[in-house]
């Protein structure tokens, strides 16, 4: 067998070195943890920022009832607009939301 460059190649010897594939696969892999890191924290933020969202539309609401739960619905209705990108349930979104906006202020 000869290579693209007309030199023959020995049949019994692989010419990608495992070394050199292992060492790009964990640089590939270091890179892909990295970049999830960060998108999972620029979730986390999106996800404070629509809490404080809902309490502001909560205080423009003005409602008359306890302050609480004007802040509720409001998170609420926020919580159900983005379940729906987030493949998950309202709920499930609202608790994220307050841990979220409860993390970016510690």
């Amino acid at each position: 067998m000869t290579s693209s460059t007309g030199t023959v190649l020995d049949p019994g010897v692989d010419p990608v070195d495992p070394v050199l594939v292992l060492a790009a696969l964990v640089d590939g892999l270091a890179t892909t943890e990295a970049t999830i890191t960060r998108l999972q924290a620029l979730k986390e933020a999106h996800l404070a920022v629509a809490q404080r969202l809902a309490e502001d539309f909560a205080a423009a609401d003005g409602a008359s009832g306890v302050r609480g739960e004007s802040v509720d619905l409001a998170a609420r209705s926020v919580a159900a607009e983005l379940a729906a990108v987030l493949h998950m349930s309202d709920r499930v979104v609202q608790g994220r939301m307050v841990r979220a906006a409860e993390l970016m202020t510690k």
